[in-house]
């Protein structure tokens, strides 16, 4: 705290005489920027104090590039302690001081887009990618330019799309090797270049790739990438069948994990350490361990949460702990209904979801219901993407092929200032080339082929669940519908039974006194108490009916709205008329007002307007 104390009395001087930096003093608040941003990751409460002072004590004389860096440097506190919408407000007022041509700004933009990833709002990160990677080429930034490619990749990674996933990452490591940047990013970029190869259980090249990497990341003292690399190396040996290897590699690594003590790499390590029993059938071990893990996720608010809650919930369902499967589901729930953002992949939600929804089906009415609603939600969400990423695919595809094909003519122009020997000599050179490309083209082409179809089984298996998911839903309405209409029938025919009696009576009596009672006798049997319970039931299912009538007719009664949910309700004009105490015909008259009161075409049949509203 002593170290601050400087700091903040020269940024009390600033603000008590509102002094206009000078070159020097600039200097000096950028130094104060830098060392906060550097403690960020280490000590973050302090350097909030600190950004926090900076931020307070800012005036009109600082430069808009002193006042983004406050902004960066509360993004950047803001995403490391997981507060992740906060961290988007103070990254999108970071690039609105920004100048465009300055080289800081694309790499901003990518600091925006690693927290839309986390959040799943993979819409805005495609557009603030798509513009950043148009300024660092105009900029001709390659440095930005591998970082947004990066990025790109890792979206289409989290949403699935793995053909496009890998072809921009292998851009990104063009861009490096090509511009011999650092051997770190190089090194990064390759670690996710493996992980991508693991995604899709190509095993074999991921370990290739993950024991390369190693010694290199521990050679330049990435540690927390070197560790999580050696957990990816033992899922990928798990995948691979080699348990003794992943198994070991855990054990060797465990210690150092602890001491490292970055919570999701701990809970990484354990989880797959329950993976690795669960396959060798140490069941009640693994169980321990993943009810372990399981509560640290929630705590934590680990991005594996859905993906842990699967594989434990898959492991409950195999031995038969119903009770303990449904009670995990209901956890999960609870915590989404308390967490403030959202930072999991949509399809490790959907697969949890489509496990999760059958141990709530029988037991739990109300929740499955709401997971059933969440699941097509994700579903839709995740149907809007896929519709973009396939226009985005041919558009990549269309890129490559007019650049294969520049680089054709190219050749043809240099081969033209030959001589003819050269020409003949160039010309099956070319030819053997050009065989050789086309061979591999086609072999790339038909593993696109392979990708795509596998890409639309999955979207026609989605869509095929969306309907019946939807089918579901409307079924679960229609049979509260139709309990709410028997309810009403049988009020309607117990308050006729009951008129009927009391007519009975009345008639013995004589007129004055039959009067009075009568009175009484109608004040008794009202079923307006009655109505509002159902009416209440009603609007539970259809909480918007009273509003969308109220858009379209803003004057509409209180009684011509009850009106209206009887014929939602899907009763017949006779059980209408029934209900209401009315003839068969006032029915059919009270529906021929309220169709010209909506404004509605003579060919519009007004019963089905309703049912469909």
């Amino acid at each position: 705290m002593k170290s601050l104390l400087p700091v903040l009395f020269f940024l009390a001087q600033q603000l008590l005489f509102c002094q206009h930096l000078s070159k020097s003093e600039a200097d000096h608040v950028f130094n104060i920027q830098l060392n906060t941003f550097k403690k960020v990751f280490a000590h973050p409460r302090q350097a909030k104090i600190t950004v926090d002072s900076l931020i307070k004590n800012t005036n009109l004389s600082w430069p808009d590039s002193l006042k983004a860096n406050n902004y960066n440097i509360k993004g950047s506190y803001f995403t490391t302690v997981g507060k992740q919408d906060s961290a988007v407000y103070y990254f999108e007022k970071n690039i609105s001081l920004l100048d465009t041509t300055k080289l800081i700004y694309p790499r901003m933009i990518n600091n925006l887009g690693v927290v839309l990833k986390k959040k799943g709002d993979y819409k805005r990160a495609f557009y603030w990618i798509a513009k950043g990677i148009e300024i660092a080429k105009h900029q001709n930034n390659q440095k930005a330019l591998q970082l947004l490619y990066g990025l790109k990749s890792a979206c289409y990674a989290r949403l699935q799309n793995y053909p496009l996933a890998i072809e921009y990452q292998k851009m990104a490591i063009e861009i490096i090797e090509k511009n011999n940047l650092t051997n770190d990013a190089i090194y990064m970029e390759y670690h996710n270049l493996a992980n991508l190869y693991m995604n899709v259980e190509n095993y074999k090249i991921a370990i290739e790739m993950y024991e390369d990497l190693l010694p290199k990341f521990q050679s330049v003292g990435l540690m927390d990438t070197y560790y999580l690399t050696a957990l990816n190396l033992s899922n990928s040996y798990i995948g691979a069948q080699q348990l003794s290897r992943a198994d070991s590699l855990i054990g060797v690594t465990r210690p150092k994990i602890q001491e490292y003590g970055d919570p999701n790499i701990i809970s990484y390590s354990k989880e797959l350490k329950a993976l690795i029993l669960e396959k060798n059938e140490n069941f009640v071990e693994a169980v321990a361990i993943y009810q372990k893990v399981f509560e640290k996720s929630l705590e934590i608010n680990n991005e594996r949460l859905y993906t842990i809650a699967y594989n434990y919930l898959g492991l409950l369902e195999n031995l038969g702990q119903h009770e303990k499967a449904e009670q995990l589901v209901l956890n999960v729930l609870a915590y989404e209904n308390t967490k403030e953002d959202s930072q999991f992949g949509i399809l490790a939600q959907l697969e949890f979801y489509k496990k999760a929804k059958e141990y709530l089906k029988e037991n739990d009415k109300k929740s499955y219901d709401e997971l059933l609603l969440r699941t097509i939600e994700l579903q839709d969400s995740l149907q809007r993407m896929n519709d973009g990423l396939v226009e985005k695919q041919l558009e990549l595809e269309y890129e490559n092929k007019a650049h294969k094909n520049k680089n054709m003519q190219l050749e043809q122009q240099l081969m033209s200032t030959n001589v003819k020997f050269w020409l003949t000599f160039g010309g099956l050179s070319s030819l053997i080339i050009l065989s050789f490309l086309g061979y591999k083209r086609s072999i790339k082409n038909h593993q696109l082929k392979v990708e795509k179809i596998k890409a639309f089984k999955r979207e026609q298996q989605l869509l095929a669940e969306k309907l019946q998911q939807e089918k579901e839903i409307n079924q679960l309405k229609r049979k509260k519908i139709e309990k709410q209409k028997a309810e009403m029938l049988a009020l309607t025919a117990e308050q006729s039974k009951i008129q009927q009696k009391y007519s009975a009576i009345l008639d013995k009596l004589d007129d004055t006194t039959q009067q009075k009672i009568q009175q009484q006798l109608k004040e008794i049997t009202r079923g307006d108490e009655y109505w509002d319970v159902i009416k209440e039931k009603f609007l539970s299912i259809n909480p918007h009916f009273i509003s969308q009538l109220k858009t379209r007719v803003p004057r509409i009664t209180s009684t011509q709205i009850d009106f209206c949910a009887l014929i939602k309700m899907r009763l017949s004009n006779k059980e209408i008329a029934k209900v209401l105490g009315v003839t068969h015909e006032s029915v059919i008259s009270r529906k021929y007002r309220l169709k010209k009161k909506f404004n509605l075409e003579k060919e519009t049949d007004f019963t089905r307007f309703i049912e469909d509203l």
